[in-house]
């Protein structure tokens, strides 16, 4: 793997006379911390346990949720601690994605264009099949390629594990090409699995809260509104959030969606149904402005 970082998962930052390491990939530590929420905090707790136990002077800790940061007058205390931590992750190679071997054949523009018209705006079938004639799927690190496989052929408890790990990855990063949640052939694999695990409802809710952080954060497509319209019925309090907030990240909820679950028996469902109603008459509902180029949407 060429140029390996030294700090993985963190970086490294200088700021005047300090260094400093930060991380918000916090996807990496799904196997040490399992069901747990894992934020800047999570890290911290762990980064200091490892402080004490090897011994590593003058580190410092300026966390937050969203962000895990260490600081410290010199490199190699901070080289030290993420030495340390990057054993909780399985090593960078674990999670480092083969060089692509075949590039877009038409310029970015044009593909982002197939795109929202085939997924994101309107589901036309010509668009469709040509960006996936002509957009190749990302390379899988090791990691992702384990996970989708096991998502889709594991037992109950392997097809869980797998989809809470898609999920972390997808909360932690946002749309690039060159991640595999950023390409339809995921979310295809993905309803697939959705559809061939109705009768497990665990299953399903993980696959499904999947699906809401990869439309919100990386590709909001279409296909799954009509797994997110069904969730607002289902008899779990949790799916009938999920399917409020994965309409609202595809951009087609309406009032009509949200008027009865005004009234749910939940105070959860009502206040999330609240909440979201109140964006909606603010007029907040869009894509993300990193998520495309805006003359596309």
């Amino acid at each position: 793997m060429a140029n390996p970082n030294p700090y993985f998962p963190c970086e490294i930052v200088e700021q005047g006379d300090d260094y400093s390491v930060v991380c918000s990939s916090f996807h990496f530590f799904t196997e040490h911390f399992g069901d747990k929420e894992i934020g800047g905090y999570s890290i911290e707790s762990l980064a200091k346990q490892l402080v004490r136990k090897h011994i590593i002077k003058g580190i410092k800790f300026d966390s937050e949720a969203g962000m895990f940061c260490a600081y410290a007058q010199e490199r190699e205390p901070l080289k030290q601690l993420c030495t340390q931590l990057r054993e909780f992750t399985g090593g960078e190679e674990m999670h480092a994605s083969q060089q692509r071997e075949s590039k877009l054949s038409i310029p970015l523009a044009e593909a982002e264009e197939l795109l929202i018209n085939g997924f994101v705006k309107s589901l036309d079938k010509l668009a469709q099949e040509r960006f996936l004639k002509l957009v190749p799927f990302p390379t899988l690190s090791k990691v992702q390629g384990e996970c989708l496989r096991r998502v889709q052929e594991g037992t109950d408890a392997e097809k869980i594990k797998a989809a809470k790990k898609i999920n972390a990855e997808a909360r932690t990063l946002v749309r690039d090409w060159d991640n595999y949640l950023s390409h339809p052939s995921t979310i295809t694999l993905l309803l697939d699995c959705c559809d061939a695990n109705r009768q497990s409802s665990l299953v399903y809710l993980e696959l499904i809260w999947a699906l809401v952080f990869i439309c919100d954060r990386h590709l909001p497509d279409l296909r799954v509104g009509q797994y997110f319209v069904a969730a607002l019925d289902d008899k779990k309090l949790q799916m009938r959030c999920l399917g409020i907030m994965g309409l609202y990240s595809l951009c087609i909820l309406t009032s009509d969606h949200l008027k009865p679950l005004l009234m749910d028996k939940s105070s959860k469902v009502k206040e999330t149904a609240e909440d979201h109603l109140r964006l909606l008459e603010d007029g907040k509902m869009q894509f993300p402005s990193w998520m495309f180029q805006s003359l596309n949407v």
